[in-house]
């Protein structure tokens, strides 16, 4: 690679003619042949800032058993957003609540709000991450789209998928209207948000539609909780 450089740059120096082709031949192949996208690099170092660790300490209601669950929040003016399903408090009873910023440091969060029906929570703590903003129109159908979660355990992984379809319904959840992508999620991706490419915030990731026998692992179908629900749910 040093050697290519040097080259070009030899080139450049040699033949004033074509400089311009040349300069931007220099700079543009090094970049395509490290597959770099420098867009997607500044988008996670904004996303990462306003994503949010969630970890709930749970005691099962019929079993007496206590564990820990890990989710994924977002960081908005009116709290942390993230699913519902994250807290299950028909099943469980919530002995502790912690939620860590992109920084490693840890606060204790309460829940303000909860809709199980529309599967969003809103969470409270004293932390001050910096506030995503909600995106001011809707995602079209083909659109790039990004999050950043924790899926099993790995935290802050950034991934990348396309918007497949605006407003999918689902006949056991048509109250929720759906953004379906291929953003590539494992479980601990729960309630992590859903970005289109200038950062702003579309939508909350909830599920993957997987066939049985692949026992929940992404098989290319995602689910995330549209714009219009969230915003409904926030007022």
């Amino acid at each position: 690679m040093v050697l290519w450089v040097l080259w070009q740059l030899k080139i450049v120096s040699q033949a004033n003619k074509g400089y311009m082709r040349k300069l931007i031949t220099l700079l543009i192949i090094p970049l395509l042949l490290t597959g770099c996208n420098p867009h997607e690099v500044k988008l996670a170092n904004r996303i990462i800032k306003s994503s949010i660790v969630i970890k709930v300490k749970v005691k099962d209601m019929e079993t007496g058993r206590e564990g820990w669950a890990l989710c994924s929040g977002t960081q908005l003016k009116e709290g942390i957003l993230t699913n519902a399903h994250c807290f299950e408090e028909d099943k469980y009873e919530i002995k502790q609540l912690w939620i860590r910023g992109y920084d490693g440091k840890s606060w204790k969060a309460t829940i303000e709000k909860i809709d199980v029906d529309k599967d969003l929570a809103l969470l409270h703590s004293d932390a001050h991450y910096t506030n995503a903003t909600l995106s001011g129109s809707p995602l079209k159908q083909g659109e790039a789209v990004y999050a950043i979660g924790h899926g099993l355990g790995l935290e802050n992984t950034f991934s990348v998928g396309i918007c497949s379809f605006i407003n999918r319904r689902l006949a056991k959840r048509d109250n929720i209207h759906y953004i379906q992508t291929t953003m590539p999620i494992n479980g601990g991706f729960s309630g992590s948000g859903l970005y289109n490419s200038k950062g702003q915030l579309c939508g909350v990731n909830e599920a993957v539609i997987t066939p049985d026998f692949l026992f929940h692992s992404w098989s290319g179908i995602t689910l995330a909780i549209g714009l219009q629900d969230v915003k409904e749910f926030l007022k």
